[in-house]
């Protein structure tokens, strides 16, 4: 893929609260090294620490024996490889997902995998995101960022505060784009857009139809017509599956929490990527979101120029960064 510039990066760190603040659970070794420092080298991500299994991340999560004062993370990096007989990556996503304390915690397992089995097993237990990593150092240091701007000025975090938005309206540089040893997408991401406020939808449908990564599949007007569209019941019966579903929370006849429990719980549907899209900035949605098994919660920007450079990270971090389930 081509890299893509962006215009409307945000431009300095003091235009928000702080830096995620991130556990990474990753085996040690050369790449972990390699990824320790490509993260640490970014302005936006503040490491807590680092752990080597799966033991010592539940215990540190836990608050456990040294970890009784650990301060809780903003976000789970995860790798599935972990060089152990303890537990395996996934066993330590499920047993996130499966404790009510830790659940609505966002993990994105980042490992040399590329394999759709574990991609379609990432998203079905819960993961917000997968990520292949890529080789060498400087590739590492060019997803850190784009992962970390996304993270930190497009998707709102547990208890991370509110994002203060006081972008530079002129301000213009070239965005990190693609990495410099690989491609990651050939293909635009499809989407299905649920969103019953009409203003809302079209904005969207113009910022999406501008994108050369982002595929515009359907606006459903409300739960029960997403529903039936990811079902391809009635004049569905031929819609494509979409690669991620952006989602709006307050909508008649069916709320979109419903619609975010329904494709979770549907084994045909639950590894489809959800993203909730929403005037909301309340802790409780942001919660309910993440425990829910939402990939990210973004709070919708006020304004078209806002709305384009949410956009922008938005498709560089699903497309650029992140592998996504392949449509079938």
């Amino acid at each position: 893929m081509t890299p893509t510039k962006n215009p409307f990066r945000f431009s300095t760190i003091e235009d928000f609260m702080g830096p995620i603040d991130i556990l990474l659970v990753a085996s040690s070794g050369t790449s972990t090294d390699e990824l320790h420092e490509a993260l640490a080298s970014s302005k936006w991500i503040r490491l807590l620490r680092r752990v080597p299994d799966g033991a010592e991340a539940m215990a540190y999560l836990r608050g456990e024996g040294e970890y009784a004062s650990a301060q809780r993370p903003g976000l789970v990096l995860l790798d599935i490889d972990l060089d152990t007989d303890v537990k395996h990556g996934f066993e330590i996503l499920y047993e996130i997902k499966e404790d009510p304390e830790l659940r609505p915690l966002p993990v994105v397992v980042l490992t040399n995998s590329s394999l759709e089995a574990d991609v379609l097993q990432t998203y079905a237990a819960g993961a917000c995101s997968f990520i292949s990593k890529p080789v060498g150092l400087l590739a590492l240091k060019e997803l850190a960022e784009v992962f970390a701007e996304y993270w930190a000025m497009v998707s709102e975090l547990p208890n991370h505060g509110r994002l203060l938005r006081h972008e530079q309206q002129g301000t213009e540089s070239a965005s990190v784009g693609g990495f410099s040893n690989s491609e990651k997408r050939a293909a635009p991401i499809n989407i299905l857009l649920v969103d019953d406020n009409e203003d809302d939808a079209v904005l969207l449908e113009v910022v999406f139809r501008d994108s050369p990564v982002l595929n515009l599949l359907h606006t459903a007007k409300d739960g029960f017509e997403a529903m039936a569209y990811l079902q391809r019941e009635g004049k569905f019966e031929n819609a494509r599956r979409p690669g991620l579903i952006l989602l709006d929370i307050n909508m008649p006849r069916k709320h979109g929490f419903e619609v975010l429990c329904e494709v979770k719980e549907d084994p045909k549907l639950r590894d489809i990527p959800v993203v909730m899209m929403t005037s909301s900035k309340r802790e409780s949605d942001i919660l309910q979101a993440y425990s829910g098994g939402a990939c990210s919660f973004i709070a919708k920007p006020v304004d078209f120029e806002r709305m384009r450079r949410v956009a922008d990270h938005f498709a560089n971090y699903w497309t650029q960064v992140v592998d996504v389930p392949q449509p079938v």
